[in-house]
């Protein structure tokens, strides 16, 4: 059968709209589907959750800050629906421009983790297809979780996902260990010289760009925020992590939230805990953010909780420089020049200031998204 018939088309149907394209000719037609997924894999894996051919298909971007590479495809038939994601993952410096120059390569070890997942399983999506485009282009079709999961924002939830760091970390380093030719980030070594370099130079051109005081005010204070930064890393990684373990890629099974799965293993490797951590504590409150402390500091007695707060603040810092230097690359390679959220240089200021002697302000979030 054909991949017309496959997908439900019958001799004399019309083509109206693709993806909601309006089709006015054969090339319309061809337009679209060169940037849309294989439609050969999106039929094959509609068949799958429907039970029967898709009589339609729709879909909408997920992607946020990113060029829009992550979908969300609804498709029907027959009084049925279902819903699976589709990521577009070309991590090449034309298709991920945002990270040229950034320390390590992103991207690459996801593909090692969804063509791989041994061990992994119980924290990632299914995976319904993968396909290799080029070594630094990927296509995938995931299982929508939000059918059976939720985010959760509520402080227990977050203090839920603290605790199962550990169990995490110790999950990502075996399955890091048995897969010996999987491109981690290593967030050690050279990795913070390096960074603090790119980072200066992005923030540097945007503030210059844009305008942006808070920007410029992070830029003159950089020789001391940067040596601070520096000082308080430790030598070598301690800890396998996710990388970008914020609230929106963490999903908590409905009616059991200690049932976690994760998405966007872009930055996945070896660090510290406190890393995801930062990730995971961007918008909690002091309470929150102590009780979180104190759980990670009970399942690794090697460091006091002191010890611990001063890491987590040292990552909380890298996180909010590295949120920025993310976001403001991608305004430059789009030449737009609003300015960004002043709760990125806040997360970086409030850190600083905490690891020279600030004080926890009980009454008040910790920074911003």
């Amino acid at each position: 059968r054909s991949p017309a018939a496959r997908a439900g088309f019958e001799t004399g149907d019309r083509i109206r709209t693709v993806n909601g394209q309006p089709i006015l000719s054969i090339a319309d037609v061809q337009w679209v589907l060169h940037n849309a997924a294989d439609e050969d894999t999106v039929a094959d894996v509609a068949q799958r959750l429907l039970g029967t051919a898709a009589r339609t298909c729709e879909h909408a971007s997920v992607s946020g800050y990113k060029e829009a590479t992550t979908y969300v495809v609804w498709v029907t038939a027959s009084g049925k629906k279902a819903s699976f994601f589709f990521k577009d993952a070309d991590v090449s410096e034309a298709g991920y421009p945002a990270v040229v120059g950034f320390p390590g390569r992103p991207g690459l070890v996801e593909a090692g983790v969804y063509s791989s997942p041994v061990g992994l399983e119980p924290y990632i999506s299914d995976v319904y297809a993968r396909i290799e485009l080029s070594p630094e282009h990927y296509q995938y079709f995931l299982e929508d979780l939000g059918v059976s999961h939720r985010w959760g924002y509520h402080g227990d939830e977050v203090i839920m996902a603290a605790e199962e760091l550990p169990r995490i970390s110790k999950t990502i380093s075996q399955w890091a260990e048995a897969s010996p030719g999987a491109e981690t980030v290593r967030y050690d070594g050279d990795f913070p010289e390096r960074f603090i370099e790119h980072a200066r130079r992005v923030l540097g051109t945007y503030a210059d760009r844009a305008g942006d005081s808070r920007a410029g005010e992070l830029i003159d204070r950089w020789d001391e925020i940067s040596k601070l930064y520096l000082d308080e890393t430790p030598e070598t990684a301690d800890d396998a992590i996710h990388g970008d373990y914020r609230r929106d890629n963490l999903f908590h099974r409905r009616g059991n939230p200690r049932q976690m799965k994760l998405v966007d293993w872009e930055f996945t490797g070896s660090g510290w805990m406190h890393n995801d951590l930062a990730s995971l504590l961007k918008v909690s409150t002091e309470e929150t953010t102590r009780a979180a402390l104190h759980r990670i500091s009970a399942a690794r007695p090697d460091r006091t909780f002191e010890e611990h707060r001063r890491l987590y603040e040292r990552c909380r810092l890298e996180r909010g420089l590295l949120d920025a230097s993310l976001v403001a690359a991608q305004r430059l390679v789009r030449s737009e020049t609003p300015t960004l959220s002043p709760a990125h240089f806040d997360r970086v200021f409030d850190a600083h200031a905490r690891l020279t002697g600030g004080r926890y302000r009980s009454e008040e979030p910790l920074g911003g998204s």
